[in-house]
């Protein structure tokens, strides 16, 4: 086949595995998911790292185009619509009104598509150098939206969210379904900084 798809996860999320296999497997998908170790101190560091092991992946498979995805999610269709987009790389972009009028755009790093072109890889370079940059709880999805004014000439394909859906999208007939586990550690990970901030002791 024309492209691969991978991912990574840590020793924690290693029983997400053999549900995510298996849809793979029902739809004919190749893949191929490492597990890496946790070197990172807190969860937001973590998820720094997503671009290196896309890097990673694009080094072990360099004529194929790499889909992307979050070990924590279910393939429930043909991914050949990903395989086959236009654009150097692909992932979905939200975008929105607030409710003052103002609007609001965000990006989700769960389902990525990297074709085998030069300047994809120059874009997971930019979206490494940019986490490098980043604040202290500034995660893998923040780096990736300022790296995409990074590399001139890219061009971005805006996958539909039926790639890349959650429970809150209410999509209705999803080809890849994020459970979005991280979420909760997410949620733990803020509580448990902000209690830790408040229980300093006050100069």
């Amino acid at each position: 086949m024309s492209y691969i798809v991978c991912g990574w996860y840590t020793p924690s999320y290693a029983h997400w595995l053999p549900a995510l296999e298996t849809s793979l497997a029902m739809v004919g998908a190749p893949h191929d998911f490492v597990q890496v170790a946790v070197t990172e101190n807190g969860w937001e560091k973590t998820t720094m790292r997503k671009a290196a092991e896309v890097r990673a992946a694009l080094d072990r498979h360099p004529n194929k185009t790499v889909i992307f995805i979050d070990v924590d999610c279910t393939v429930k269709g043909d991914l050949q619509g990903l395989a086959s987009i236009d654009g150097d790389v692909g992932f979905y972009i939200r975008t929105r009104f607030r409710k003052n009028g103002t609007p609001k755009l965000g990006v989700r790093s769960g389902t990525l598509v990297f074709r085998p072109v030069e300047r994809a890889r120059r874009f997971v370079d930019a979206w490494i150098a940019e986490g490098t940059q980043a604040g202290p709880y500034s995660v893998d999805q923040d780096s990736l939206m300022v790296a995409m004014g990074r590399v001139a000439g890219l061009t971005i394909t805006t996958i539909g969210v039926e790639y890349c859906a959650t429970e809150g999208d209410l999509c209705p007939n999803p080809i890849i379904y994020h459970d979005r586990a991280s979420r909760n550690v997410a949620k733990a990970g803020a509580a448990s900084r902000f209690f830790s901030q408040w229980m300093k002791p006050r100069k």
